[in-house]
């Protein structure tokens, strides 16, 4: 049987709370910026696995997700194109593999 977690007290929960708005908050700001054209699918999925505050909250960005906020791309363009590159749209960004971000940046660009 797994341990529970140890209880945390109303400001511990109340910091987290705060952190994941506020990477809510950048995963939204990120895909309105993809929508925008001003950032692409290459720049989001390096700065996925940067180590700053604004990476960290990428990372968790599932590739559906940033797929779907790409101009002109729709959720059957999508599919069609993860499907043949055999990566599921649920997957995080930092998970991807090597030559999985490669597949995409060759489709996406």
């Amino acid at each position: 049987m797994a341990a529970s977690p140890p209880p945390l007290t109303t400001a511990q929960r109340s910091a987290a709370s705060r952190a994941a708005l506020a990477a809510r908050r950048e995963r939204a700001d990120v895909k309105q910026q993809v929508r925008s054209g001003f950032l692409s699918c290459s720049q989001v999925i390096d700065l996925a696995f940067q180590d700053t505050p604004q990476g960290r909250a990428v990372a968790r960005m599932t590739i559906g997700d940033l797929l779907l906020s790409l101009p002109g791309v729709g959720a059957t363009t999508a599919d069609r194109h993860l499907i043949a590159l055999g990566i599921r749209g649920d997957r995080r960004l930092r998970a991807l593999g090597e030559h999985q971000r490669a597949g995409l940046r060759r489709v996406f660009w």
